[in-house]
């Protein structure tokens, strides 16, 4: 399977488990799910880390319906990276809140009863492979009662800086309320541009 195809499969949500071949001297198994990852970085195209949400800002659309009855929100977030990837973002999602968990362990807990899904964008700025520059995730994800999962793919033409060129999957599995969250990564560079020789 070719690192492309691994990619695209990763990113219809599809569950892939297999040796990805991203290039001389970068070959690894990329999990679907994170949490079958090794945390040690796999290669200079594929890893793991950790993300922090360090803010969270959520406006409901239109007016609010109260109970159960399924809405929509507007959320801004940021997040900080380590890992594979490593630096900050920011985020902006629809979220779409089907209504309750059919019994919820504890109905007082709004963000924890509930299922849905959402789509969005992050920009990150940081490094990968030690390579700087800025880059533009798109998600598609869900959640049901505490559990989110998601996936990723870089918007194709987003990168700049070092990182021009950039393309890559990912995604994510995580618990509400968890202090950070495993994700994996799998990208391709072009080769580095070299300094003009004297």
């Amino acid at each position: 399977m070719t690192a492309q195809t691994q990619m695209e499969k990763l990113a219809a949500g599809a569950r892939v488990d297999q040796a990805v071949d991203l290039g001389p001297g970068a070959a690894a198994t990329l999990y679907a799910d994170p949490a079958e990852q090794s945390a040690e970085v796999l290669g200079s195209g594929c890893g793991t880390g950790r993300f922090c949400t360090t803010s969270w800002d959520e406006k409901l659309t239109g007016e609010p319906s109260g109970g159960s009855a399924p809405r929509v929100a507007y959320v801004h977030t940021t997040c900080a990276f380590d890992g594979v990837i490593k630096g900050t973002s920011v985020g902006d999602y629809v979220m779409y809140y089907a209504g309750s968990v059919p019994d919820a362990v504890d109905s007082e807990i709004e963000s924890e009863d509930e299922t849905g899904t959402y789509v969005g964008y992050e920009h990150v700025t940081g490094r990968i492979g030690g390579r700087a520059g800025r880059f533009v995730l798109r998600h598609a994800g869900e959640f049901t009662g505490s559990k989110v999962s998601g996936r990723w793919t870089v918007v194709s033409g987003s990168g700049t800086g070092e990182l021009v060129g950039l393309s890559g999957v990912g995604g994510f599995t995580g618990m509400h309320g968890e202090e950070a969250t495993p994700y994996t990564f799998a990208y391709s560079l072009p080769p580095a541009a070299r300094e003009p020789q004297p």
